[in-house]
């Protein structure tokens, strides 16, 4: 019996789609012949024998098309089985010379009923005559050879600052005078940033003076609320010009415990302040004053620079 389910998959799986028409379906089934053997035994042992079809769902279109192609296939296989004349297709071996000869059997094939059968050019899977197959193919080769000498072209060059990208314009490419990162931290400590607007920028670094006056002033007026032994080191600590983030912090921790809660978080918020300011100075000086380093790659045939790929960090 002919399972309609089993071929219709295998003629999708040749098409890599469902057939559309009769049409489709036969050329899906060229290709499950051509390709598959199992398949190909099956198809012409079926059409010998004469097999039956399963039944199957009529509205199931996909498999109704395979059915009428593979119905259209088997009869016409069985015709050719049936006739006992040689086949009368011709080769013309050289344009040049008036030369023809007729298609030969090249063996016979004894089937499952004990019967021979001629076997022609056709019925043999198709060989690969071309004599690039199997050979490497030189265009890898020499991609692989510039690639190299693209890699091994790369020098440090001084590349374009932050700030000499953003004021040459692109918007396109824009990445603000200020990182992500610290425009978050200023928005958390109240400031409303816009990262590419240089004017506004530059007056928040501004604040950073009377903010960091105003957090030592805070801490003078602490003698009203706890003994001023606990924050000595602190206001030593105020006293450099040099003070950092983190060394303030090693001292406010153990205060707070002793201080109401909202004079801690009052001082917690203006240090807070202080450190984003301060980051935001810090970072405005390397996007227009730091070095910038980046690695010029080349073409290496024209030495024409085709790529230059920032260094961060440096």
């Amino acid at each position: 019996m002919i399972s309609v389910a089993v071929w219709a998959s295998r003629v999708q799986a040749a098409l890599g789609r469902e057939p559309e028409s009769v049409q489709e379906a036969l050329e899906g089934l060229r290709k499950v012949l051509r390709e598959d053997e199992v398949s190909k035994k099956e198809f012409f042992r079926a059409a010998r024998e004469g097999w039956r079809f399963e039944r199957f769902s009529r509205n199931d279109r996909v498999a109704l098309v395979v059915w009428a192609a593979l119905k259209t296939a088997l009869e016409k296989t069985r015709r050719y089985l049936d006739q006992k004349n040689p086949s009368s297709l011709v080769v013309r071996t050289d344009d040049k010379v008036r030369e023809e000869r007729r298609v030969k059997p090249i063996g016979t094939w004894k089937g499952p009923d004990g019967r021979s059968y001629e076997v022609w050019p056709w019925d043999l899977r198709p060989r690969r005559d071309d004599r690039w197959c199997g050979q490497p193919d030189y265009r890898v080769a020499q991609a692989r050879e510039w690639l190299l000498g693209f890699l091994a072209s790369g020098e440090q060059v001084r590349g374009t600052s932050r700030l000499e990208r953003e004021l040459e314009g692109g918007p396109h490419f824009s990445e603000g005078f200020v990182s992500a990162e610290t425009a978050d931290r200023l928005e958390r400590c109240g400031f409303h940033v816009d990262p590419y607007n240089l004017e506004d920028l530059g007056s928040l670094v501004e604040l950073l003076p009377a903010r960091e006056e105003k957090f030592k002033e805070e801490i003078k007026k602490l003698g009203a609320l706890v003994p001023r032994k606990h924050y000595e080191g602190l206001i030593a600590v105020l006293a450099r010009e040099d003070w950092t983030i983190h060394e303030v912090l090693e001292h406010l921790k153990p205060l707070a415990r002793a201080l109401p809660t909202p004079a801690a978080r009052r001082l917690s918020d203006l240090l807070q302040e202080v450190g984003a300011l301060r980051l935001l100075k810090v970072e405005l000086h390397r996007a227009g004053v730091a070095p910038v380093r980046a690695v010029a790659y080349r073409d290496p045939n024209t030495g024409e620079v085709l790529f230059v790929a920032p260094v961060y960090g440096q």
